[in-house]
């Protein structure tokens, strides 16, 4: 068995010679649009998180689809010429060093647009060299698994019935969590943490305190 150099896959493999990087950069860029034209355009615009819970497989292979339309023949023909110059003909160049650039820049003005004011030029780098290697057996088992566990959270999140508190079992939780937190206020080994607990805790329950009141009041009516 005959093993070839580390770090040589871009010298041996003519398609990671600028082609591979240039279409992740398209499909980014591309992913920024959608995301765009889904978040600020139309009555029902969405938000952003609203976006990526509903963008699914066939999204991403939509944009697969596009992205690679964006690669130029005269970039396939740069990459090729030297192992098939037989095959290329009228080849005008292509420098992926000038092009790459470009479309990262470009990507980094989209994601600012759509609120992502933190996004640098170094992380769009990033992003697109962190997809390079091939995924192991391991990895795609895990992945796999992965996507069984979630489905199944979903299904049961689905058959789930909504739970609800009735409204006498909700004031009582909250009269005894006020009891513990007088006796700790009172009680507690620092008088200042105490108070900073207490107010905390406080804080966290005011939306049910704000449930309670508003159920008393509708009950009234």
């Amino acid at each position: 068995m005959l093993f070839l150099p580390p770090n040589t896959t871009s010298l041996l493999q003519p398609m990671d010679q600028g082609v591979i990087a240039a279409f992740k950069a398209y499909y980014l860029r591309r992913t920024f649009k959608k995301l765009i034209a889904g978040t600020e355009e139309g009555d029902d615009k969405a938000s952003v998180l609203q976006f990526w819970e509903s963008f699914n497989i066939k999204h991403a292979i939509d944009i697969i689809v596009e992205a690679w339309g964006d690669v130029s023949k005269d970039c396939l023909n740069g990459v090729w010429r030297k192992l098939l110059p037989e095959f290329i003909h009228d080849f005008k160049g292509f420098d992926a060093s000038e092009e790459l650039p470009k479309i990262k820049e470009n990507c980094v003005s989209l994601a600012k647009q759509v609120g992502f004011a933190e996004v640098e030029s170094a992380g769009v780098e990033e992003l697109i060299k962190s997809h390079c290697e091939d995924l192991s057996t391991a990895d795609l088992q895990q992945l796999v698994a992965a996507g069984e566990t979630e489905d199944a959270k979903d299904d049961e999140g689905q058959d789930a019935e909504p739970r609800e508190l009735p409204t006498s079992l909700l004031s009582s939780i909250l009269r005894e969590v006020d009891t513990q937190l007088q006796l700790l206020e009172d009680n507690g080994y620092n008088a200042e943490w105490s108070r900073i607990v207490v107010r905390g805790v406080k804080s966290f329950l005011a939306p049910y305190e704000q449930l309670v009141c508003e159920r008393r009041q509708s009950s009234k009516h």
